[in-house]
């Protein structure tokens, strides 16, 4: 090994736990097993070696993302492989973090090759961004490089709190997390272009949650879907029966996406993320937490619908985890998985309802309050 390498070394192993700015030069030279002088025979300063460091990680990391992408099936499989080796390399190399932290906080940087292997890696993000649009998986009137800019800031947040404060456990453990609020920023709600009867649930959809269900008539569902009236009843038999085929479908979707999504292992982390997806599903869907939460949660006819065995086949998700917990330990056995169940639904309905009526909105306190029902929630049952 070469002296400049042995230099290279040493630094980045010192840099595992602190920054370089805060490194002597004496200090990586004892490292490396040199003089100090000997270092100026290769870098001019902590600044030189900085760069080269950072320059260094980028060529590895960039060979290592077009690995990773080389067998995906699309734009969504490739942006959640890019996102997830973005954490894990993070945790991998916590060094790395506090360098490249401290590179973009240093003017030269921007015009160093370094710099220039860092717009590799954020051009990445925009061209699978660009051909989910292109081929039709996104929206087609996504802000690529407003989600770019959202994406790597996300991804730089976590590192601070992961390698900076410490205050959790891991970058890869936000993935779930992550991927759960990117997800409604790009994605279509229908990829496909609706049919009549997809049209009339949608404008149902709000109509039920702008007048509630007594005022709402089929002709102004009719006129929002831009259908005659007789075409919503051949869909649908009448007002109420449009009215439970909402959720109906809706659940459907939520059980498959769910399944789809979750790739935590354990089963605390799976009520954590379960809970971050109800919560989510429904903020980001407000016409539906309207209806749902007023029209068709208190109608007692949704308990012996279709539409109840859907809302069934979701819920069972907390009991199933429940179960699991209780198997490996994590969970207490004398936890009774259906009142837990309910207790839950129960609660996210009385803060959701809050929300609606009190605090139209108001994201931030949203998003705060989600954080606390899920920490108060999982000590409930944690063993």
């Amino acid at each position: 090994m070469n002296k400049k390498q042995k230099i290279l070394d040493a630094a980045d192993e010192l840099a595992r736990y602190r920054g370089l700015s805060d490194l002597k030069i004496n200090e990586i030279a004892r490292g490396a097993r040199i003089s100090d002088a000997e270092i100026y025979k290769y870098f001019r300063g902590k600044e030189e070696i900085l760069f080269t460091l950072v320059f260094r990680h980028f060529t590895v990391f960039l060979a290592g993302i077009e690995e990773r992408l080389a067998d995906a099936t699309d734009a969504w499989e490739e942006l959640r492989r890019l996102i997830h080796y973005h954490l894990l390399y993070n945790d991998e190399t916590p060094g790395y973090v506090r360098m490249i932290f401290e590179c973009r906080a240093t003017k030269n940087f921007y015009t160093s090759r370094a710099y220039e292997l860092a717009r590799r890696d954020a051009l990445f993000f925009k061209d699978i961004l660009r051909r989910g649009v292109e081929s039709g998986q996104f929206r087609q009137d996504l802000e690529v490089t407003m989600l770019r800019d959202i994406i790597l800031g996300s991804i730089d947040s976590i590192a601070i709190s992961s390698v900076i404060i410490g205050e959790i456990e891991s970058n890869v453990s936000e993935f779930d997390a992550v991927m759960l609020l990117i997800k409604p920023m790009l994605m279509k709600k229908n990829q496909t272009t609706p049919g009549k009867a997809e049209r009339i649930l949608a404008a149902a959809e709000q109509i039920f949650a702008a007048k509630g269900f007594a005022k709402a008539t089929i002709s102004d569902i009719a006129r929002s879907a831009n259908v005659s009236e007789g075409t919503v009843y051949e869909y649908f038999e009448n007002k109420e029966d449009l009215l439970l085929s909402i959720p109906l479908k809706r659940f459907d979707y939520f059980v498959d996406e769910f399944a789809e999504t979750i790739r935590v292992t354990g089963a605390l982390k799976k009520l954590r993320t379960f809970i971050n997806y109800h919560s989510s599903l429904f903020l980001t869907e407000p016409e539906f937490l309207q209806t749902f939460l007023l029209q068709i949660q208190l109608n007692a006819n949704f308990y012996t619908s279709k539409a109840f065995k859907s809302f069934r086949s979701y819920f069972k998700i907390i009991e199933d985890i429940i179960a699991e917990g209780q198997l490996e330990g994590s969970i207490r056995p004398d936890v009774n998985a259906a009142v837990f169940r309910n207790m839950l639904l129960g609660a996210f309905s009385h803060v959701a309802i809050r929300w609606v009526f009190l605090r139209r909105g108001d994201r931030i306190n949203q998003v705060r309050e989600i954080g606390h029902m899920n920490d108060l929630l999982c000590s409930a049952v944690q063993s």
